[in-house]
């Protein structure tokens, strides 16, 4: 801190010495005060630095994970208690809740199964991986530009049943090699042979944010084996993508099944677009 102190001058003669004293003394002072200040700042300012230390060693020594497990094991009895004498409500609403898990425990797993092992499916990428060149603006291919194709491997047969009208049936363990006939007013296809099965090209829902074309699996299985090849594309979500390039991506992948379809068995004149919730907002547009 700089300070000064002027002496005044009457007539041009200095003041009397009582006033050069008081000036000097208020001087002095001034110096005093604003060295006590300083000091006064600095060890306010290292005495809380000293105790956020001290405060932050006490903390770390003893809130350790130490600490926490023996507190939960030491409250472990009262808060058993409480759940089971407090809240007897509650603890209602929870068996209730396992128990309704329980029964759909074999829907889920007979669901996982097929998809995983016992489907007649293929995951084929409907984007090409040099789609996105940066030049052209096109994004690039990534682990959602694929679709699962159902029924390529499954070969339909029509039948006659005598009485002047025929149904189909399928073979999903048969090779699709050869046309060639499996019995008595029996006929086969092979797929790109011509005469190929209807499509459905279906788009599963998921508020735009969880689709995915494990989803669709069930509808496949109900219609695989009435001669249908069902295509389930999967497409971004947010916020990988914003609407506009969901619409892009399924756009893609109807084009890519109108081009591709009969290699697989499908009939690329008879393609039906199928969606539910988000996927039927996507199709839609």
């Amino acid at each position: 801190v700089n300070l000064s102190c002027s002496c005044h001058t009457i007539n041009g003669e200095s003041g009397s010495p009582q006033e050069k004293t008081r000036s000097h003394n208020a001087t002095a002072g001034a110096h005093h005060r604003a060295s006590s200040a300083t000091t006064n700042a600095f060890g306010t300012y290292f005495a809380r630095r000293h105790r956020n230390k001290r405060r932050k060693h006490r903390i770390h020594r003893y809130f350790t994970l130490r600490y926490h497990v023996n507190l939960i094991v030491q409250n472990a009895p009262k808060l058993v208690s409480l759940l089971f004498h407090g809240t007897p409500r509650w603890l209602f609403k929870l068996i209730r809740l396992l128990v309704f898990v329980m029964a759909l425990l074999p829907g889920f797993v007979a669901f996982a199964y097929y998809y995983f092992w016992s489907a007649d499916r293929i995951a084929l990428p409907y984007k090409k991986e040099d789609s996105g060149d940066a030049n052209d603006g096109g994004e690039p291919r990534t682990s959602r530009h694929f679709a699962d194709v159902y029924g390529s491997r499954t070969v339909s047969t029509r039948h006659n049943d005598g009485h002047g009208s025929s149904y189909d049936r399928q073979y999903s363990s048969m090779p699709t090699t050869g046309t060639g006939t499996t019995g008595t007013g029996t006929t086969g296809y092979e797929p790109g042979g011509g005469d190929g099965k209807p499509v459905v090209i279906f788009l599963t829902g998921g508020a735009f944010i969880i689709g995915y074309k494990m989803w669709g699996a069930l509808l496949a299985r109900v219609l695989v084996p009435h001669g249908v090849l069902v295509i389930i594309p999967d497409y971004r979500n947010f916020p990988q993508a914003n609407v506009g390039e969901m619409v892009e991506d399924v756009d893609e992948a109807i084009q890519w099944t109108l081009d591709n379809c009969d290699s697989y068995g499908g009939d690329p004149q008879r393609v039906v677009v199928v969606g539910q919730s988000a996927g039927a907002h996507l199709g839609s547009c």
